[in-house]
């Protein structure tokens, strides 16, 4: 539940890049993943376990997910920052055979 929705296709060499970006997206515009209160940023404890690699890319999270937003919001390095419980359930309960 914590995680990226996972894609209904397979990845593809000759355009991961683009699906990896479209999964982006969807994940940044999530609000149970992603959303602005009261000017206070809350996303997800990813962004906290993989900041550095997110750093790699942009000078804040803040900065990192306002680059995937389709509304835009003013995010700043200084926008206040939370992160969200992260959810360790499985999208479904496990079926029971008979």
């Amino acid at each position: 539940m914590g995680c990226p929705l996972l894609r209904n296709q397979a990845y593809f060499p000759e355009c991961v890049l683009e699906q990896l970006e479209a999964d982006a997206v969807r994940f940044m515009n999530n609000p149970d993943k992603v959303h602005v209160k009261d000017g206070v940023l809350y996303c997800s404890k990813i962004f906290s376990w993989y900041k550095a690699d997110f750093l790699a890319i942009a000078p804040s999270i803040p900065q990192y997910i306002q680059r995937y937003l389709q509304t835009p919001i003013p995010l700043t390095a200084n926008t206040p920052l939370r992160y969200l419980p992260y959810n360790w359930s499985l999208n479904q309960q496990p079926r029971m055979c008979s």
